[in-house]
């Protein structure tokens, strides 16, 4: 007999997986299309000192007849104009303290966007709540006070959900604002907004079925880049993972998304190659604890044309009850996460030597694979779509290459460490 417990449990599973099987949202670029002109107008308004939450509204939107583009274009204008501060709380003096400030903690943001919103003839609602902000860290508690303050706007007759804070940039480790603007944050959908917003007020999540604060802690951390390069947890939809020794995390993402990972103990990152990514037809994260411990898991992900950085993803609580294996994995470089190679073996880092290795792997659209030991050589042969070898590496260290059409260079894949 299942008790009440193992019920809601399975009922929010179910939920999780409902939710990411919804669908990809618009592409960031087209929606930043999308709003252009509003953008536009907004980055383009320069509020003179003493001005009212009226004329900046008239001034706002006044040739706009929309209530999308208008609430895009308060969104846009406040999230460039105003900066963060937690020593000025809306409290304070409200939204025209903040207007002439131009700086604002959430509850400030919040209640600008409102009032201008108002002004602007939309009606717009002020929400308080818990949040997973940038400091949070996966399966930490949550505050015992709402810590966090964002906005209903209805369009169309429907309730949508903005968070201006958020949407305006972050602040660092040392307590320092850095403006970054965010449009994930404007009129997200629910079923997105509610993994690191949770309002006081359940009818504010605007979802089918309201998660309780326990389900909402349980949730998967992810971070806006998660929807945008439509990443979906296959393994774990929730947010703890309990190894006994090594194990994994699988994510569903298209091949033409790059995924690397890291691990963490507290704040700092744990040496050597503790976790790998294996790419087929998902991607599977492997984790090799080097001791019993508290660890934290960190995705990240980006477009695999792309030459900046990766974007932080999702991160996940990892409880592990026992050290993994001695030998950690093989070096992984960015051609390996960019080309979305597919190792089948071998997994060790550190290979002995003098003994026969084999190596099987699938590198899409590359034109050669080869072993570099030494001075050695050694082509992979082409076998139904897999690259294989066997070989017999001398001490030092091992790297697999791969060349790819276009271009006579070689770009290193892995390396392995032979002793």
């Amino acid at each position: 007999m299942k008790t009440g417990g193992e019920k809601l449990s399975k009922r929010f599973l179910i939920w999780v997986a409902a939710v990411f099987a919804l669908g990809l949202r618009i592409p960031a670029a087209c929606e930043e299309d999308r709003y252009a002109r509003a953008d536009a107008v907004a980055l383009a308004v320069r509020c003179e000192p003493g001005a009212s939450v009226a004329s900046l509204a008239r001034t706002l939107t006044g040739g706009l007849t929309s209530d999308e583009e208008r609430a895009r274009e308060i969104f846009r204008w406040i999230a460039e104009n105003v900066s963060y501060s937690a020593a000025r709380p809306a409290s304070s003096g409200g939204a025209e303290a903040v207007l002439r400030s131009r700086t604002a903690a959430c509850e400030g943001y919040a209640s600008l966007f409102a009032a201008i919103c108002r002004a602007a003839g939309l009606e717009a609602e002020v929400i308080s709540g818990y949040s997973k902000g940038y400091h949070y860290r996966a399966g930490g508690a949550l505050s015992l006070k709402p810590d966090h303050a964002w906005n209903a706007v209805k369009i169309g007759g429907v309730w949508k959900l903005v968070d201006c804070t958020w949407g305006a940039g972050y602040m660092d480790d040392s307590g320092r604002f850095h403006r970054l603007f965010n449009g994930h944050y404007f009129l997200t959908p629910p079923e997105e907004f509610i993994f690191d917003h949770f309002p006081e007020d359940p009818k504010w999540q605007l979802v089918a079925r309201p998660v309780s604060r326990e389900e909402y802690q349980q949730l998967v951390m992810v971070r806006p880049p998660f929807f945008r390069y439509g990443l979906q947890p296959v393994s774990h939809r929730q947010v703890g993972v309990r190894l006994r020794g090594p194990g994994s995390v699988i994510i569903r993402a298209s091949p033409d998304v790059a995924l690397m990972a890291r691990l963490y103990s507290g704040d700092t990152e744990v040496a050597g190659a503790p976790v790998f990514v294996r790419r087929s037809s998902n991607a599977e994260v492997l984790i090799n604890p080097p001791a019993a411990g508290a660890y934290r898991l960190r995705i990240f992900a980006k477009s695999c044309d792309s030459s900046g950085p990766y974007e932080w993803a999702a991160e996940y609580s990892i409880k592990a009850e026992a050290a993994g294996e001695p030998d950690a994995y093989p070096r992984a470089y960015e051609a390996y996460y960019r080309r979305s190679v597919c190792l089948d073996s071998p997994l060790q880092g550190r290979l002995p030597a003098g003994q026969p290795v084999s190596f099987r792997l699938r590198v899409p659209e590359a034109s050669q694979v080869a072993l570099v030991s030494g001075d050695d050589l050694t082509f992979l042969e082409e076998k139904k779509n897999w690259r294989e070898a066997t070989v017999v590496p001398k001490r030092g260290p091992l790297q697999l290459a791969a060349a790819f059409p276009g271009s006579d260079r070689f770009e290193v894949l892995l390396s392995y460490d032979v002793q």
